[in-house]
């Protein structure tokens, strides 16, 4: 829990959400500030259930390529209200980039209805479901995604995986 105007969170490495083990979680809020060079929200199979939640103008900046689901499954960040941040520092956002190894993954941006609603920013490419099924984007009520590359929505070259994977905005 990273909580309150002005309180700051610095890591020099990544910051792993449930690394191989179920229900770890982030909660940034009120103008906190967390800053590391990945950051991952369930790393392995068995790392399921796990949750980043930015709210109420919370910051978060990551350097390094960061994943929602990495070869797991039903895993969230949710990204909400007013000034709130995710800046990717054109690094490359990631939902289930895996080989058949993660599913119902969700990145949930809601921007609570207001101009300066959240933001998910500086993504360097965006893939939903690489290699893997059932992902999803969901961008409402004011929330905001920027990309400067490539987005790729189900991306299976062998087949049979990378399917029912979306992004709703």
């Amino acid at each position: 829990l990273v909580t309150g105007s002005g309180s700051q969170w610095y890591g020099a490495g990544g910051l792993t959400i449930g690394n191989g083990a179920a229900s770890g979680n982030v909660l940034t809020v009120n103008g906190a500030m967390v800053s590391n060079s990945a950051i991952i929200v369930g790393n392995a199979a068995a790392a399921s259930f796990n949750r980043l939640v930015v709210t109420n103008g919370g910051r978060i900046f990551s350097t390094g390529a960061s994943y929602i689901g990495n070869t797991s499954s039903r895993n969230l960040a949710f990204i909400y209200g007013p000034n709130t941040i995710w800046d990717m520092g054109n690094a490359g956002l990631s939902l289930s980039l895996a080989f058949a190894g993660g599913s119902s993954n969700l990145l949930f941006i809601d921007g609570g209805g207001v101009n300066g609603g959240a933001v998910v920013t500086n993504a360097a490419a965006l893939g939903v479901g690489d290699f893997a099924i059932d992902n999803k984007v969901i961008v409402t009520n004011g929330g905001r995604l920027f990309t400067s590359g490539a987005i790729t929505i189900g991306c299976d070259p062998a087949g049979g995986y990378g399917f029912s994977n979306w992004v709703e905005i």
